[in-house]
Parts: structure tokens; sequence; C-alpha cells
């Protein structure tokens, strides 16, 4: 019953859908001129490990993992780490682990990009206090003290899950070897966009099947090459991506899993192993999937389970039709905008607090506005290229599937992953039009209930959509092929 639902779904939704702080351009080999004379070998390595705490009062459906690739040219090394974790939240919660993987790898603290895969099943590191007491699971990879050092981290169940992590990147980064990329997309859709104007003219979570979605899932296959590289039958990673909350375990149970996500993984498996076709790792790494639900919305587990063998039956058609990707530099840029907040003035808080006398989150609110300080939103970005072929757009926060389309239009790459909820988490970003609907805006961007949902208090100005789209496009022409070095 749930596959017939959920390939329906499928199809039936498949639609068209600053402030600047840093500015960072990562140096790559090459000639005076600017031209790379010899495009350099990539290398690659990927690890898997459990980051599942010992629980003791709930139980676990599925466990929970970090999974890394690691791609160098020699010169400039990167890591893309996938977290089954609900998110990183504050942003300061991302610097801090980028900070202990950068201590342990040595891969500058910009190349270093954790995914989470936003589950709702998985517990928040540092802003849970549930997790303070847990203990860490049986699989205990060395952690060294050095690591942590000046660092504010209380919780010894976080301390244990940052260190997992490093030492996974780590031992990744000690293991490049010459490696063959290729890239594939093939159209997927397991959910649909969640926001849709009622009658009332107030935004609601509901089911909008001409909202839009990013109807596809990107592939990148890596695979061992030889000297003279030319590729083998060693599959180091699979790496797939797709754009939809993890919310179809959400609420139908107190266990922590990986939701859809973990499942994906292990159909993908599957089906690769039984085609003789089987990676070391394989991994996910979400999309921009803010505004999309993974469908049926609190399903459980069987129809997650069902919504995962879907996406990764899309994922594996894409295996048979993939690219080579030419080797060339891999070049970074960074950006970490501070996205102004839209804090409201001190007689519209309080007229807000009428309507809800006594509410401490709009007395807060009230304080704030009073105070009349502005307030920000830290939103750090990378682009990745691999030569002209690859790219990789990663964004932070819980962002709308708009951006996702907006970055893939723009990139004149051959094949451009965008993922979102990167280096940490803790508030929606939409779009301009749903920001200027105000208090109408429904959950996400409502100034009425971003300060009960966001680690920042208050949701983003309208002016933010133009500044991600001029970094975007700037970071992508710095990393282009006719970038000037």
């Amino acid at each position: 019953m749930f596959l017939k639902i959920t390939f329906r779904w499928r199809f039936v939704f498949w639609a068209p859908a600053a402030v600047l702080a840093c500015r960072i351009l990562v140096p790559v080999s090459g000639s005076a001129d600017g031209a790379d004379a010899t495009p350099p070998r990539i290398l690659a390595a990927a690890t898997e490990n459990l980051i599942t705490p010992a629980i003791r009062d709930v139980g676990v459906y599925e466990d929970l993992f970090a999974r890394t690739l690691v791609l160098s040219d020699g010169t400039t090394t990167v890591a893309l780490v996938a977290l089954d974790l609900g998110g990183l939240s504050p942003v300061a919660t991302a610097d801090r682990l980028r900070t202990v993987v950068h201590r342990a790898s040595k891969i500058p603290i910009a190349n270093i990009a954790l995914i989470c895969s936003h589950t709702h099943n998985a517990r928040w590191p540092e802003s849970d206090d549930w997790l303070r007491d847990k203990q860490p699971s049986t699989a205990v990879l060395p952690i060294e003290e050095a690591w942590f050092a000046d660092l504010e981290i209380e919780s010894d169940h976080t301390r244990w899950l940052y260190g997992q992590i490093a030492e996974s990147v780590k031992r990744a980064a000690a293991s490049l070897r010459p490696a063959t990329l290729r890239t594939g997309r093939q159209h997927a859709q397991i959910g649909h966009n969640r926001r849709k104007m009622g009658d009332d003219g107030l935004m609601k979570m509901t089911p909008n099947l001409e909202g839009a979605v990013v109807p596809w899932v990107d592939v990148l296959e890596v695979v061992e090459a030889t000297s003279d590289d030319v590729p083998t039958e060693k599959r180091i990673a699979l790496l797939f991506s797709h754009a939809a909350h993890p919310v179809i375990v959400h609420e139908t149970t107190e266990e922590i899993g990986p939701d859809y996500p973990g499942y994906a993984v292990k159909h993908l498996r599957r089906l690769q192993a039984v085609q003789g076709r089987s990676h070391e790792v394989t991994m996910f790494a979400q999309g921009c999937g803010g505004n999309i639900n993974g469908y049926p919305l609190r399903g459980g587990t069987a129809a997650a389970d069902a919504a995962g063998l879907s996406l990764a039956m899309s994922a594996n058609q894409a295996t048979h039709k993939l690219s080579i990707v030419s080797e060339g530099p891999i070049r970074v840029a960074s950006r970490r905008l501070a996205l102004p907040l839209r804090v409201p003035t001190p007689e519209e808080a309080r007229r807000w607090l009428s309507w809800r006398p006594g509410d401490p989150i709009r007395q807060a609110m009230v304080e704030a506005a009073e105070a009349g300080e502005p307030k920000f939103m830290p939103f750090p970005m990378t682009v990745i290229s691999i030569g002209d072929d690859l790219c990789f757009v990663l964004l932070a926060q819980d962002i709308f599937a708009e951006y996702q389309l907006f970055a893939d239009k723009e990139s004149t790459f051959g094949q451009t992953f965008v993922f979102g909820y990167v280096n940490g988490t803790g508030g929606y970003v939409g779009t301009k039009a749903d920001y200027e609907l105000g208090i109408y805006g429904g959950y996400e961007t409502s100034p009425l209930t971003q300060p009960s949902g966001s680690s920042y208090r208050f949701p983003p100005q309208p002016r933010v959509e133009a500044q991600i789209h001029e970094a975007i496009r700037e970071m992508l022409s710095e990393v282009g092929k006719t970038a000037v070095r």
C-alpha cells in the first residue's frame, strides 16, 4: 500500500517549479596566467561510523551515522560530512564542531561542510538538555582532548559525538587515493510543497501541489582509479541528494532514527549490491527542503521505509547513466552573511502581546522591540567546484526550495549539487514574497510564529533573498573556469 501511494505522489507532484562578513577564495595550483596546464588528479576517501547515543529510556528504530567524503586535488582538500542529525543550532554550534574537525583532520575550516539530514527523530547536540545525561554509543573511535581546547562544550555526550565525527574525517583524510568522479540526475519526488494560502488569507502548512519543489535526485559516484587514471571496479562512495523534510516518522514514535534518508541509504546500498556495484560508503545529503514535507507527514516508520525505497530506486536509476567528471582543480569560495532580521516596532510588539497576554515569548518580543537594536542571523555559504563539470553549493539554515532552483539555474557547471542545513541551522530562510506576507506568512516566516521556533527569535527581512542571490552568483563566478587568479 505504501509503495503504491509513494510512487503515485511522486509523479503527480512533478511540476516545474548583505552584509558581507567574510570572503575567502582558496588558491589552487596552476600556471602564472591562471590557466591550469595539467589538470590535477582527484584523490578521494570515505568513512562511515555510528553516532547513535546509548538510549535507556527510548528506543532506536534505525541507527544514526556520520558519513564523510573527502576530496583533494593535492593542493586543496574538502570534506563533505553527512550527519543523521536534526541540525546544528545555532550556527555557533556548527562553528565549534568544524573547529574540532579541523584540528583532527587539518582540513581548513572553510573547506568543511557539515550537512545535517534534518531528521526530526534525532536530538540536536548542545541545544538539547535531554542529551546531557545520555551515555555514548558502544562504537567508540579514539578522541584527543587537544581537539576541544578553549571550546565551551559542556555535555559529555556532545564531546563524544563531535570526537567521533572528527576522527572519522581524520581517517578519510589520511587514506586518500586516486579516484574518478561520475555524476547523474534523475526525476524523483517523495514529498510536496507544504505552504498554501487559505481562504482566510493566512498561509497554512498543507499540501500545495503547485508550490515549489526540487523534483530530482542528484548522484555522485566516486570510483577508485589506477595510477593511469583508469577507473577500476573499486567503488569508494555513492552520494545522493534530494530535498524534503524528514518528517514522515515525526511524532509517530519517540524512538531515535534517521527517517526516510536512513531507509533510502539502506535500500540504495542493497540495490547496488544486487548489481555487483557495492560502495564502501553510501551517503545522503539533504537539499533545500525548508518548505517541502516528505510524504506522508507523520506516516510512521513503514511509510518512511517506502519513501526511502522510492528515492533509492530513482537514485539507482541515475547510476546507470552517469557522466565522468573531467579532472580539474578544486576551488572553494566562502561567505558569511549576516541576514538582517525583522524586529517589530514597539507598537506592533505590544499589540501582539495584547492578543496573548502573559505569553513569555511575546513579552520578550516587546523587550527586544523597545531596545531598538538591530538583530541578524548568521548565514555561512560555500561553493566548491571541481574543474568545470561539478559544483557544490552549500547553504545554511532551514532554507526554502526556491534557493536550490535558483542556484541550479545560475550555475554553468555540468552538474550542480545544492545542499541545505549546512554548517548551522536554527531558523527558516524564505523568499521575499513569503516575508512580505508579514503576520499572515505562516509558521516558517511570520514574525508571530518565528520567535517560538527560531534560535534567532525573529524572521529575516524580505531583502535577504537578494543578498543570498548576489552571494551565490559571486561565488559561482569566483570558482568558475573564467575566474582570474
